[in-house]
């Protein structure tokens, strides 16, 4: 999960300060960081909601880190 660490490093943010946010250990988050451990899609939602970018970013399925999908369940098309 490489794009946890370029995202937290993007927002000039340490691993201490990014578990204290988002309410998960220090260990968890860097063993995310070091493909160690895959996250729950529950902290994924965390760390992405913290990092400000979408879950499917960090997920490694998105090149597009900037767009937070906080309402992933609702598509954009109210057409």
């Amino acid at each position: 999960m490489n794009n946890i660490r370029i995202a937290r490093k993007a927002k000039n943010m340490s691993i201490v300060s990014l578990a204290k946010q988002s309410g998960l250990s220090v260990s968890s988050i860097s063993a995310y960081e070091n493909n160690k451990r895959q996250p729950k899609i529950e902290s994924l939602q965390k760390i992405s909601k913290v990092l400000g970018v979408s879950s499917a970013y960090l997920n490694g399925m998105s090149g597009e880190k900037n767009i937070l999908n906080v309402n992933s369940q609702n598509p954009k098309n109210n057409t």
